[in-house]
């Protein structure tokens, strides 16, 4: 991905527009209303003046769902070598002795994290 303007971004109701800038460095983008500003108007602005923010958060997630993948992974691997060692976590129950049932849910979320 190219370079953006960092955050923050602010935005401003002006008459036949909305400006969203950067204090220090101006202006970002103009969202034309015409004069007829609605609401609709006013939450892309929210959305667009969120961009750096939302960005930030979202390489955030990614970071945090590689990690949580290659746990998975070792776990399913973990489980697919040795039925017993999940038995013996809690073996007051039942779901807990079907190895199989706990392998399938690991392998439903690695497919979702893969996504």
């Amino acid at each position: 991905m190219k370079t953006h303007t960092k955050g923050p971004w602010m935005y401003a109701m002006q008459k036949d527009e909305i400006r969203i800038f950067h204090v220090a460095y101006g202006a970002i983008c103009n969202i034309p209303h015409n004069g007829k500003y609605t609401q609709e108007h006013e939450a892309n602005a929210q959305l667009i003046a969120r961009a750096p923010e939302l960005l930030e958060e979202n390489e955030s997630l990614k970071s945090i769902n590689k990690e949580l993948l290659e746990a998975l992974e070792e776990i399913y691997r973990t489980l697919s070598s040795d039925d017993t060692q999940i038995c013996q976590i809690l073996p007051e129950h039942d779901s807990f002795y079907k190895p199989d049932i706990w392998l399938r849910k690991v392998k439903d979320l690695i497919a979702k994290a893969k996504l």
